[in-house]
């Protein structure tokens, strides 16, 4: 009798324990896989929302100083040497600083234009000021009263540009020549 109670009862075998752990650690390992890639696509969007968050803030910034801009000076190829600022006063001039972040000098001062936060924790985004033939700076048409500049947001943890864009700004005060008497 005591033979036939333990037949009757059917318990796993090594090898049964030992197939459903290796299904188990499969299964798991796939998973990882699967929540590793999600999170790293969540990564790269938001990466990409913050770095287009900043173009446009950058973009209404620079639009807005240069849209109110006098007596702009340009050197021979039409690129912005300073001009009178409504805001900043005379001497103005905007540009990228070491920090890669947006600047206003004002005679030999730089001044943000940006708070730091905008460029993410640690600063780990930096604008790019080009003139739209791959120069620094901004560029000026006299005869249009048009600014135009290509403005990159750079990622600095995987070095490269997660969002860029070309604008083109019509000054609405040219000035007579007079601003920096």
């Amino acid at each position: 009798m005591w033979n036939m109670k333990l037949r009757c009862q059917k318990g796993t075998t090594l090898v049964e324990l030992l197939a459903a752990t290796a299904v188990m650690i499969l299964f798991s390992l796939m998973m990882n896989t699967g929540f590793h890639l999600a999170l790293k696509a969540c990564h790269t969007m938001m990466s990409e929302a913050e770095a287009q968050l900043l173009l446009s803030t950058a973009a209404d910034t620079v639009a807005g100083e240069l849209r109110m801009a006098r007596d702009v000076e340009t050197d021979g190829d039409g690129r912005v040497l300073q001009y009178l600022s409504c805001n900043f006063g005379p001497y103005t001039q905007i540009r990228v600083n070491e920090e890669q972040q947006l600047a206003v000098n004002v005679v030999g001062n730089d001044l943000p234009l940006l708070p730091s936060g905008v460029y993410g924790a640690g600063g780990i985004y930096g604008i790019a000021l080009e003139d739209g033939s791959g120069n620094p700076g901004i560029r000026y048409d006299k005869d249009t009263s048009v600014f135009t500049f290509v403005m990159k947001v750079r990622d600095a943890r995987e070095d490269l540009f997660r969002a860029e864009a070309e604008f083109q700004v019509r000054c609405l005060n040219e000035g007579d020549g007079s601003g920096f008497d």
